[in-house]
This record gives structure tokens, C-alpha cells and sequence, in this order.
């Protein structure tokens, strides 16, 4: 009896995927979602471990300010650890956005709770305390790196200075 139950469920979830086709870049995604995981591990353990401050060193000599540095970090790893499970991952100033941490600028992708680059952005700009442009979503899709990412932070204009030109 459980071998004809098995056969049956097998045979229900063949023909419900073989029913389903989604489009080329849908398979992809998923394909690159299934493997990621196990990708960003492997990617951590090659990379050793590594230092809060050396991170913040490597983006001060590109002239990235020092709080800027620290919060992209943070909120990197905190990102990784969500998504990914993968504790004190090693952030590094060339590491691509969308690659790496799977960053999106969709409101949905088809994932739930994806690493959202608007969101990131949001958070740095407040930490940061600058002011974010009116139609940020054309200025983060040419954003490339994370180290593209904490230039365009720094270069917003502080929240005091947008607020001193406003009146």
C-alpha cells in the first residue's frame, strides 16, 4: 500500500512541474537561488576571516567616510546572516551587488524577503544621515559594487544641507 501512495504522489508532482513552464529567466533564477546558499558558504570559507576595520581601512583609502563604511558592513552581513545563514560573512569593496548578495531592485522577484538594494540604500542614507534623491531606483541600477554603493552615499547631499538649500 505505501508503494502504491508513493507512486502516486510521484507521479502527481511529474505531471504538476511537467504542466509548469515557466520562462527562461525564471529558470535561471531559480537555479542560481538553489545553488546560492551553498555558493556565498563556500565564498565565506575561501575568504577567511576578516575585520570590521580592515573593510573600513580598504573603502577610507577610496575616501569613503568612516560611518559610511562601518554601516554598509554592518548591513551587509546582517543581510547575509538572513538570507543566507552565513555568520561574519567577508565583505570586500569589490564585491558586485546583484552577483554576490543577489541584491534586486524588484518589488517582488518571485522570492519572498530577497536583499533589497532600495531598502539597503534607504538605510545607509539615514544612518549616514544624508538625503535620498526623489527617483533613487535609476541612479542604485547603475550601481555595480559595493564599493559604487557607499560613493553614492557619501556624494548625497547631508539631510542639513538639503534642508538649509530647501528654504
Amino acid at each position: 500500500m505505501a508503494a502504491f501512495q508513493t507512486t502516486v504522489i510521484v507521479a502527481c508532482l511529474f505531471i504538476m512541474f511537467r504542466s509548469f513552464r515557466p520562462d527562461k529567466a525564471s529558470r535561471e533564477a531559480s537555479r542560481a537561488w538553489g545553488r546560492h546558499p551553498f555558493t556565498i558558504h563556500a565564498l565565506a570559507q575561501e575568504r577567511g576571516p576578516d575585520t570590521e576595520d580592515g573593510f573600513v581601512w580598504k573603502l577610507g583609502n577610496a575616501g569613503i567616510e568612516e560611518a559610511i563604511a562601518r554601516t554598509l558592513r554592518r548591513e551587509i552581513q546582517s543581510l547575509v546572516s538572513l538570507h543566507y545563514g552565513v555568520k561574519n560573512f567577508p565583505v570586500r569593496p569589490d564585491d558586485e551587488l546583484r552577483r554576490i548578495y543577489l541584491f534586486s531592485l524588484d518589488d517582488w522577484t518571485g522570492y519572498p524577503d530577497d536583499p533589497d538594494l532600495l531598502g539597503t540604500a534607504w538605510m545607509l542614507v539615514q544612518a549616514a544621515k544624508r538625503r535620498m534623491p526623489k527617483e533613487p531606483e535609476l541612479q542604485l541600477a547603475q550601481l555595480r559594487t559595493v564599493l559604487d554603493l557607499a560613493r553614492w552615499v557619501q556624494e548625497l547631499p547631508s539631510a542639513e544641507e538639503a534642508d538649509i538649500a530647501a528654504t
